[in-house]
């Protein structure tokens, strides 16, 4: 994994027991990297990049390493030894004069005669940038670069593509790498729904419990008054017109006012203005999903919205770049035992463009889901049978009855001499009844 500039300090710090504060945090983090911060933002931001890499968790405890920030530790040892002697050195000889410093820093900065740091104009994102954020996932560079390129030249983001492919995760990533890169202050993920309307988006009167009406943002206006770009998985799921409402307005680059008013008496303005009561910053990004095979189940994209967005496609991996997913899964060291190596290889060869893929692209995420329970299960064939008709046959709904032939074919020779002849009948049957075909009669 590649970790973007002092976060693998900033791991090490939260690991180290008896350390909390930003400000005691800060001044580790100056003196591991040679460098002085203004305020306690660098901090902030190196915990939120931890935490949306699943590297760091919050508990009733405070914040502590997840299993995989634990691993991550032990495979850079050399590194993190260095980093541990470092912060003792620190703690010893330097900690309690440089907290003093930190104590107040937004007094200080109010006292200074130096100048504000200028705003952002533009967004610069590059690949490595977003490469840095992504945990897990072997995305081509290809599709990294357009996607910061999009970003970078001004347009909002719409991920495409099958269900697993990753499209939420790197909508994650790209929030992190935003922040790091001192773009937003995070990114706000909700998910859409068939009930959403204006007021869930942008927002509305709401009666508070001493029976007052006021004015409450929805997460669009959350997201730009927090400075955090915003996320929206499964796009289609909400009746768009109908949710934005005046943020396609603002998402087209001009000012929108809406029928509300705010309890100091402005109307409530939305735009890029200076006088907006929510103003919408040069490098606001909006990045939402959508699963390309509910398309047409779903909510239908206008043009005039899809014109807002850069729409960027995000396929199965290549076949290599999936059997690489598929052997790490299988060998990752954990609580169960390491899968087959023989139910690896025919895994290999069924989740492939020759394989089920030439009927029915399933992303990498159902494939891991599967090797997961089949580890789990410890059953072998017999559990690679259940495996299948659990997480991959649900995937075929839709396909054409004739498809049931050669997608049955490659499940039994995917489950030959692992699974007996009961149970791969019964998965045969499953897929039969997913895809629609039904007996002759007198059969």
């Amino acid at each position: 994994m590649t970790l973007s500039r002092g976060s693998l300090e900033m791991l090490a710090i939260v690991d180290t027991p008896g350390i909390s504060g930003r400000a005691r945090m800060l001044c580790l983090l100056e003196g591991l990297l040679g460098q002085r911060y203004r305020t306690v933002r660098p901090v902030v931001a190196r915990r939120r990049h931890l935490r949306a890499l699943g590297l760091v968790e919050r508990t009733p405890r405070g914040e502590q390493l997840t299993r995989e920030g634990r691993r991550l530790l032990d495979d850079r040892a050399p590194e993190v030894c260095a980093i541990r002697d470092r912060i003792d050195e620190l703690l010893d000889d330097e900690i309690d004069l440089a907290e003093a410093r930190l104590e107040a820093p937004q007094i200080a900065l109010k006292s200074s005669s130096e100048p504000a740091p200028r705003e952002r104009v533009r967004v610069d994102l590059t690949a490595d940038d977003v490469r840095a954020c992504l945990p897990d996932l072997d995305l081509p560079e290809a599709l990294l670069g357009c996607v910061a390129a999009a970003l970078s030249s001004g347009k909002h983001l719409l991920l495409t593509g099958p269900p697993g492919t990753g499209k939420t995760e790197l909508g994650l990533a790209i929030g992190a790498a935003a922040q790091a890169s001192g773009h937003c202050e995070g990114l706000l993920a909700t998910t859409a729904s068939a009930d959403w309307s204006a007021f869930d988006t942008l927002g509305g009167y709401a009666l508070e419990r001493d029976g007052t009406l006021h004015f409450r943002a929805g997460v669009v206006l959350a997201a730009i008054a927090s400075r955090r770009w915003l996320l929206v998985d499964e796009l289609n799921r909400a009746d768009l017109d109908r949710a934005l409402g005046e943020w396609m307005t603002v998402l087209g680059g001009r000012s929108a006012e809406l029928p509300y008013t705010l309890d100091d008496g402005r109307r409530v303005a939305i735009g890029p203005g200076a006088s907006a009561t929510h103003r919408v910053l040069p490098t606001f990004r909006m990045i939402a999903t959508m699963n390309t095979w509910d398309r047409t189940a779903l909510h239908r994209l206008s043009y005039a919205l899809t014109r807002r967005f850069a729409v960027v496609h995000v396929d199965v991996p290549d076949d290599d770049a999936y059997a690489r997913l598929l052997d790490r899964e299988a060998s990752r060291e954990g609580h169960d035992p390491p899968l087959d190596p023989a139910i690896t290889r025919r895994l290999a060869g069924l989740f492939r463009s020759t394989g089920l893929f030439a009927y029915r692209p399933i992303g990498p995420a159902i494939a891991l889901d599967l090797i997961r329970y089949v580890r789990r299960r410890d059953a072998g064939g017999a559990g690679l049978a259940e495996a299948l008709a659990m997480f991959v046959v649900p995937q075929l709904e839709g396909l054409a009855s004739d498809a049931a032939p050669a997608v049955i074919q490659l499940f039994e020779a995917t489950l030959a001499h692992l699974a007996a002849a009961p149970e791969i009948a019964g998965l045969a049957a499953r897929v039969e009844a997913a895809l629609g075909v039904r007996e002759g009669p007198g059969s």
